[in-house]
């Protein structure tokens, strides 16, 4: 079974200054732990949230300027993978790994128009 959360909370924000021809917002995304489980393995995660903001300004009348970032909060979640030998419900365990995922800052600058 593909793993997944079996809850999630979305929600994006977006304001347009129009006079300005400014334009910013934010999107978030939360999920709670989910697991994956195999024959033998289990593999439990917390993933945290992910946050992306941007800003937008229109410096033409057809062209504008965009900033964007995302992974601002270096973290992708953490997970414990447990290996075993045989069938898990015998509970030989062969390995334990824990994972701590992180993950970079990113930062975009984009030139977007009609030429």
């Amino acid at each position: 079974f593909d793993r997944g959360s079996d809850h999630s909370f979305t929600f994006n924000f977006r304001h347009d200054i129009t006079d300005l021809g400014f334009t910013y917002g934010f999107e978030g995304d939360f999920r709670s732990d989910y697991a994956n489980h195999y024959l033998n393995y289990f593999w439990p995660n917390s993933p945290a949230a992910n946050i992306k903001v941007f800003a937008e300004y229109n410096i033409f009348q057809s062209m504008k300027v965009r900033i964007e970032g995302e992974g601002l909060t270096r973290n992708r979640g953490r997970s414990t993978f447990f290996s075993y030998n045989d069938h898990l419900r015998l509970n030989d365990l062969k390995e334990r790994q824990e994972k701590d995922n992180k993950r970079p800052v990113e930062l975009r600058i984009s030139l977007q128009g009609t030429f």
